[in-house]
């Protein structure tokens, strides 16, 4: 579970960067953001509940929902707001600080996936989004899948007047190379790993 967590958090770090980047959101980011605009609630809470709604379509679509489903829902955006308390940075001074900024963010957020997904208690929401899609078209690359997705994310932020930018097109292709980078240097393909679903989590936990 320390695994799972650590990698949500080292997940959690890099979307924080890219929001530092000030060049347009990664497209879950967008749509989030654009969320908040219309309700009163902060990034991270739209990002928690939004998770859990998906975390529904996840379960129509035949996915496990684990331990992790359910730390990934309520930590990522309990981080980024964690993150943007406790760090003093008004984000990039210039364009190309905030490109390094969300190339970076993008790569950590890579890292931090192959962490949560390889600690087999499930996939975080979106992530579970992605990997249902991809056990779907089993012939792409899943870092392709995820540019597919990403591609609809930004159509429905703009819809929700999200803050679409240079950035956001930049990772709606950026994010699924970065995975393919970190995945293929972790030799990592989370359609490969047997996810526990939360039943067998709490079987364990109390050693039945």
């Amino acid at each position: 579970m320390l695994r799972t967590e650590f990698g949500l958090f080292v997940f959690s770090f890099g979307e924080f960067l890219t929001i530092l980047g000030n060049i347009g959101l990664t497209p879950w980011d967008t749509v989030t953001m654009g969320i908040s605009y219309h309700v009163p609630m902060t990034f991270g809470q739209v990002h928690v509940v939004s998770a859990l709604i998906i975390v529904i379509i996840d379960l129509i679509l035949g996915e496990k929902i684990g331990v992790g489903t359910i730390l990934d829902a309520v930590s990522c955006g309990t981080f980024v707001d964690l993150f943007d308390r406790l760090i003093a940075f008004q984000g990039a001074a210039n364009k190309w600080a905030g490109l390094a900024f969300l190339i970076l963010g993008l790569l950590i957020m890579a890292t931090g996936q192959v962490f949560y997904m390889s600690g087999g208690l499930s996939c975080g929401p979106r992530d579970s989004l992605m990997v249902a899609v991809g056990k779907r078209l089993p012939k792409i690359p899943i870092g392709y899948v995820d540019i597919l997705m990403k591609i609809v994310l930004v159509g429905i932020a703009l819809l929700l007047g999200g803050p679409v930018g240079a950035g956001t097109l930049i990772a709606m292709f950026g994010m699924g190379f970065a995975m393919q980078i970190v995945y293929g240097l972790f030799k990592f393909d989370p359609r490969k790993i047997n996810q526990e679903g939360i039943a067998t989590s709490i079987k364990h936990l109390f050693g039945n």
